[in-house]
């Protein structure tokens, strides 16, 4: 498992992939964030109250494979 390096208090209505894009303008990201998570993995839309570990992501991600404006 990453490191979680912060906390992130989702608003109600929100979802995974709509965090991971306000965190990391990456919705497909959203599954770093689920794993850094387990007992929310099961949550679809957050009602507010929860609180998410946010994982340090920097050495994880391979942006090799991304277009030159995404590097």
């Amino acid at each position: 498992m990453p490191d979680i390096v912060a906390t992130y208090k989702p608003k109600a209505g929100e979802n995974w992939a709509s965090i991971a894009f306000l965190l990391w303008d990456d919705e497909m990201l959203m599954s770093e964030l689920i794993a850094a998570n387990p007992l929310l993995s099961d949550t679809v839309v957050f009602e507010g109250h929860e609180t998410v570990n946010v994982p340090d992501l920097a050495a994880d991600v391979d942006k090799t494979n991304l277009p030159p404006w995404r590097q």
